[in-house]
């Protein structure tokens, strides 16, 4: 299960939906249970492998980073929704700008 969790950190953080193209962020959420489990396997006493002990001495910055990613994500799609259709034919090329620097 760790090494499966430690190819997944490996993965794009910002992906595409394949049907509706829609960007969203590629969180395992088997990586919190894990550090929940290194947790209750310290506090029990027993020995935690070197890969699960690496995985939770970045569970901060795994928070951290998903947090700030879902709240771009939320910020683009409030901020594109916001721009009236008529006007999408005109926005286009700075929306195209701004996703090629997401991607």
């Amino acid at each position: 299960q760790i090494d499966v969790i430690k190819s997944g950190l490996n993965a794009s953080l910002l992906v595409r939906h394949p049907d509706t193209q829609v960007l969203y962020v590629n969180f395992d959420p088997s990586i919190l249970e894990l550090v929940r489990e290194v947790d209750c396997m310290e506090r029990m006493g027993q020995e935690i492998p070197p890969a699960a002990r690496l995985i939770k001495s970045k569970k901060n910055s795994i928070k951290a980073s998903y947090s700030l990613l879902s709240t771009m994500l939320n910020e683009w799609k409030r901020i594109t929704g916001l721009i009236p259709t008529n006007f999408l034919p005109l926005m286009q090329p700075h929306i195209s700008h701004v996703e090629e620097y997401i991607r």
